[in-house]
C-alpha cells in the first residue's frame, strides 16, 4: 500500500468510526457504507438547522428568506439521500487484483473530498445566526454546490473504474 493511501486512510480513520477497515480488503465495503451513513447523518443535522432557521424566519416575518431557505433545505435532504444511496464498494471494485493502487488512491481521496465538502456544508448551515442576511445564505448554498460537485466527481470516478 502506498504512503499516500496510508495517509488518506489515517485521515479518514480519524474522522469516521470503522473507516480504518479500508485497509482490510474484506472490510472495505462495510467501511465505505459506514462513511456514507455518517456523512448522510451529518447532512441531516444541516437540514435540521436550516429548518430551524426557516421556522425562525416565519416567526419573525422574514418572508423573503423562506423560499431560499426551504430550497436549500431540500437540496441538503436530496444530497443526504444521494450520499446514503451512492454506489458502494463491492468485492469486484475493491479487489486489489481488479483495481490498481492508483485507482484506489483516487477513490479514497474522493471519499475524503465528499466527506470534507459535506462537513463544510454542515458547518455553514449550523453557523447561520438567527438574524442572518442573504449573504450568509449564499455562502451555505455555495457549500452545498461544492458538496454536490464532490459527490458527482466520486460517482464519475466509480463509473470509470467499472
Amino acid at each position: 500500500m502506498s504512503e499516500g493511501v496510508k495517509a488518506l486512510l489515517g485521515r479518514l480513520g480519524s474522522l469516521v468510526p470503522f473507516y480504518a477497515g479500508y485497509t482490510d480488503r474484506e472490510k472495505r465495503r462495510e467501511s465505505d457504507q459506514a462513511l456514507r451513513l455518517v456523512v448522510a447523518a451529518r447532512l441531516g443535522s444541516a437540514r435540521a438547522a436550516l429548518d430551524r432557521r426557516t421556522a425562525d424566519c416565519a416567526r419573525t416575518s422574514r418572508f423573503d428568506l423562506l423560499d431560499p431557505l426551504d430550497a436549500l433545505s431540500r437540496r441538503v435532504g436530496t444530497l443526504a439521500d444521494a450520499v446514503r444511496h451512492a454506489p458502494a464498494g463491492y468485492s469486484a471494485l475493491f479487489d486489489a487484483a481488479t483495481v490498481g493502487a492508483a485507482e484506489l488512491d483516487r477513490l479514497y481521496a474522493l471519499d475524503l473530498e465528499v466527506r470534507e465538502a459535506c462537513e463544510r456544508l454542515v458547518e455553514e448551515a449550523e453557523r447561520l445566526p438567527a438574524a442572518f442576511d442573504g449573504g450568509a445564505l449564499e455562502k451555505a448554498s455555495g457549500a452545498a454546490s461544492e458538496a454536490e460537485a464532490a459527490l458527482n466527481r466520486r460517482s464519475e470516478a466509480l463509473r470509470e473504474v467499472k
